[in-house]
C-alpha cells in the first residue's frame, strides 16, 4: 500500500516531476499548486488512467496567505487523513536589485518561499506527532547557503528554510519525524526564464557537470530522502553538478 503525500508548488517545474516520481511508487497524493492548475489536472487524469499510480486530489490555493495553507491542510487531511510525508515545495523567484524592492514584493516572497512552509508544516505535524512517523521535506537552494546578487530577498528566505529544517529536525526527531531540505543549484526550469541565454550559459561554464540539472534529477533526490533511514535528519542537501 502506498504513502500519503502533501506537495506543495506542484505545478512548477520541480513539483511536477516530483508528483510523477511519487505516483510511479504508488502513493496518494495531494497536489497544491496555484499558477498551472490545468497541468495537476491533466496529471490527475493520467494517474485515474493508470492502475498501479496512487489517488490523487488536486488543490488550487495561494499559500502565500494563512487562508490558503489552512484550506489546502484542511483539504488533504479531510482525503487522506495525516499524510506520511510532506514536501514543502511553493516557491517563487525574481532577478532585481535589493534596493529596488518593494514591500509588497519582499512580504509575498517571504510569504511563499517561508511562511508558506512554516503554515502548512505547523497545520500537518500534529497528526504526525500523534502517529509517531513522519518526512517533511523541504525544497531550499544554493542560495540559501552561498547568497546570490540580484537574488538578496530570494537569497534570505532559503537560508530561513535552512534554519527551519535544521531546528524542526531536533525538536521532532524524538518524536520519529525526519526533516531535511534540498537544495538545488541550476535547474533546466520556467523559473530561470529570467535570464538569457548568455547568462545561463556563463553559469554553466562554472559547473563542473557542464550542464543545468533536470527537474526528474531532483525529484528522485526528493523520492530518495523519502526512504531514506529516520537517522538522516536535519539535513540541507545539495544537488548542484558540483557548482558551489
Amino acid at each position: 500500500m502506498g504513502r500519503k503525500v502533501v506537495l506543495t508548488g506542484a505545478s512548477g517545474g520541480i513539483g511536477l516531476a516530483t508528483a510523477k516520481r511519487f505516483l510511479e511508487a504508488g502513493d496518494a497524493l495531494v497536489l497544491v499548486g496555484y499558477r498551472h492548475p490545468e497541468a495537476l489536472n491533466d496529471l490527475k487524469k493520467e494517474s485515474e488512467a493508470s492502475k498501479s499510480a496512487g489517488n490523487v486530489l488536486v488543490v488550487s490555493a495561494d499559500l502565500s496567505s494563512e487562508e490558503g495553507v489552512k484550506m489546502a491542510a484542511a483539504e488533504a487531511e479531510s482525503f487522506f487523513g495525516t499524510p506520511d510525508v510532506l514536501i514543502n515545495n511553493a516557491g517563487i523567484a525574481a532577478d532585481r536589485l535589493f534596493q529596488e524592492t518593494t514591500d509588497e514584493e519582499y512580504r509575498k516572497m517571504l510569504d511563499t518561499n517561508l511562511s508558506s512552509y512554516v503554515r502548512m508544516t505547523r497545520a500537518l505535524l500534529p497528526g504526525m506527532i500523534q502517529r509517531g512517523s513522519g518526512r517533511i521535506l523541504n525544497v531550499s537552494s544554493v542560495w540559501g547557503q552561498v547568497g546570490a546578487s540580484m537574488e538578496v530577498d530570494y537569497s534570505l528566505t532559503k537560508g530561513a528554510v535552512d534554519a527551519f529544517t535544521k531546528a524542526l529536525a531536533k525538536e521532532v526527531a524524538p518524536s520519529g519525524i525526519a526533516v531535511n531540505a534540498v537544495s538545488p543549484g541550476l535547474i533546466d526550469t520556467k523559473m530561470n526564464a529570467c535570464y538569457t541565454e548568455e547568462e545561463l550559459s556563463a553559469v554553466v561554464d562554472g559547473i563542473p557537470a557542464g550542464r543545468a540539472g533536470s527537474p526528474e534529477e531532483v525529484a528522485e533526490l526528493i523520492y530518495l530522502l523519502s526512504v531514506a533511514p529516520l537517522y538522516l535528519t536535519g539535513q540541507v542537501i545539495r544537488i548542484d553538478g558540483g557548482w558551489i
